[in-house]
């Protein structure tokens, strides 16, 4: 896309890139980046959490999501 004579280039990152760096920086507090993996999971028809942890964990190890990431999983999967 040209701007005033600028070249604009625009990236959307895929689905799952999207679901992993959400629940990554997943607050414990915030209903809509909550609201925002519930669409990303909906998107990628991930119905369980092993599921969805196997899609993040191709860009996040585990071990670097937040301690409260599992138990939203599960709760948004039940």
């Amino acid at each position: 896309m040209d701007l005033f004579g600028l070249r604009i280039g625009l990236f959307a990152p895929p689905p799952e890139y999207a679901l992993a760096m959400k629940v990554a920086s997943l607050p414990s507090d915030s209903p809509r980046a909550v609201d925002d993996v519930r669409f990303l999971l909906r998107l990628l028809n991930l119905a369980t959490p092993a599921a969805a942890t196997e899609v993040i964990s191709r860009y996040v190890s585990e071990r670097h999501l937040p301690p409260h990431a599992p138990d939203i999983l599960r709760q948004l999967l039940s």
